[in-house]
């Protein structure tokens, strides 16, 4: 199976021009609201009609508007799940399966289909159940199960998770991602999620504004995004002017050492991308190194989100650290030098603060801890591959008195920690 899409469509604001080639694999079509991700499967579907253009599946012509050719979506084999998977509310399960199956004449062989469907799909014992019954997963295999039912040729997603809170996501996306797996036929699915991508897709099409900016296997994009655009719509949160100073160095803006890539720099290259989780400790001085400024820290349920800035005081550098990671931990103190890992074109290194002190310190159970001191005195316990923060003064000792009166437990690495004013320590090994 082949898909070929060379279509234009005028819009409000921005003119759609869909151009690429999908194979007989998974590919997603990722994008921000409104670039047209959802206009171009309406056209291939035969929904919205292009301005002109030429689709082919399987080397059939489904629309080519110089030969006049527009098969009606009936006639080109092709599943559509909307969004708000478009069930029939006056209908159960089953009916709303067997309305996939209007082709087929026989009522035994209609039948016997969805009855395969509905155990396919685990949808057995809902059969009866109307839409409204149904929970949101529940809809979105049945709307599911009257796509597939009709063994279209190509399948096509729009936003499927999108009206799924978090836990039913992942289960859904599951039971999706076997789905595009077994699924004998091209595959699109379009979505603004970049993970839902990466995970489900082998192969991956970048738009933006209605053009296509990237094409290819789904890591080669994420590796080398190829434009600016492409590499935030991709998850690249550090995006840094530079100037090219020859075919391996760049400099960049408001720092005056010089970056040395591994790959060769185009011609009129303007801009660096570093990943937020592509840096590792460095030595001073080391090659690639810049040095930064700790600004600020915040925790999410797995990880931190460290914020630095550049000498120039406006560019600003986006580092996420694993919570788990002792070597990565050693990261949090303002000081140490950082590098990334990775030789691609856009990842590079960086370097923390120098101006700070260091204290050494070892504690008697097997690991180290360490407290980290910012500008806007938040302290952090680094203890054992955990880190605890709280909000608290840098004399005060970890027995801190708590909102009830009572007094919190010594920890067992409390006697490792510095007292009387701030101290670095990284992580003893």
């Amino acid at each position: 199976m082949s898909l070929e899409v060379h279509i234009e469509k005028k819009l409000n604001g921005f003119t759609l021009r869909s151009d690429f080639a999908a194979g007989n694999t998974a590919t997603a079509i990722l994008g921000a609201s409104g670039c047209g991700k959802s206009m171009t499967l309406r056209c291939i579907a035969g929904i919205v009609k292009p301005d002109k253009g030429r689709i082919v599946l399987d080397e059939r012509v489904l629309f080519d508007s110089e030969q006049h050719i527009d098969l009606p979506p009936q006639q080109r084999g092709v599943g559509l799940l909307f969004q708000n998977y478009a069930l029939f509310p006056n209908m159960t399960v089953e009916q709303n399966i067997l309305c996939g199956l209007k082709a087929e004449r026989d009522k035994a062989a209609r039948k016997a289909r969805c009855a395969g469907m509905l155990r396919a799909l685990r949808l057995e014992e809902l059969a009866s159940r109307r839409p409204a019954e149904l929970s949101g997963g529940q809809q979105q295999r049945t709307a599911l199960a009257r796509i597939l039912v009709g063994k279209p040729k190509i399948l096509m997603l729009d936003e499927p998770f999108s009206a799924l809170d978090s836990y039913l996501r992942e289960e859904v996306e599951g039971e999706v991602g076997s789905l595009l797996a077994g699924f004998d036929g091209t595959a699109l699915l379009v979505t603004h999620n970049r993970d839902e991508a990466y995970r489900l897709c082998r192969d991956m099409i970048v738009m933006d504004g209605g053009q296509v900016l990237r094409t290819g296997i789904t890591k080669e994009v994420f590796a080398d995004p190829g434009s600016t655009a492409a590499a935030r719509l991709t998850g690249c949160k550090n995006i840094l002017p530079c100037t090219r100073v020859d075919a391996h160095s760049v400099r960049l803006a408001g720092c005056e050492s010089l970056l040395h890539l591994a790959a060769e720099v185009p011609e009129g290259c303007t801009a660096v991308g570093i990943r937020a989780h592509d840096f590792a400790p460095c030595a001073p001085g080391a090659e690639n190194a810049l040095p930064v400024e700790l600004l600020s820290a915040s925790e999410n349920p797995f990880d931190w989100n460290l914020i630095f800035q550049l000498p120039d005081g406006t560019t600003r550098l986006w580092w996420k650290v694993t919570q788990d990671d002792p070597l990565r931990g050693r990261t949090r103190r303002p000081g140490l030098p950082l590098r990334p890992a990775g030789k691609a074109s856009w990842r590079w290194w960086i370097i923390a603060n120098t101006s700070s002190k260091r204290q050494k310190s070892r504690c008697g159970r097997t690991g180290s801890c360490s407290v980290f001191m910012t500008r806007r005195r938040i302290s952090w316990q680094y203890r054992h591959s955990a880190w605890h923060p709280w909000r608290t003064s840098p004399r005060r000792s970890s027995r801190r008195t708590l909102a009830s009166g009572q007094r919190r437990p010594p920890s067992p690495c409390s006697r490792a920690l510095p007292h009387g004013g701030p101290r670095w320590s990284p992580p003893c090994s």
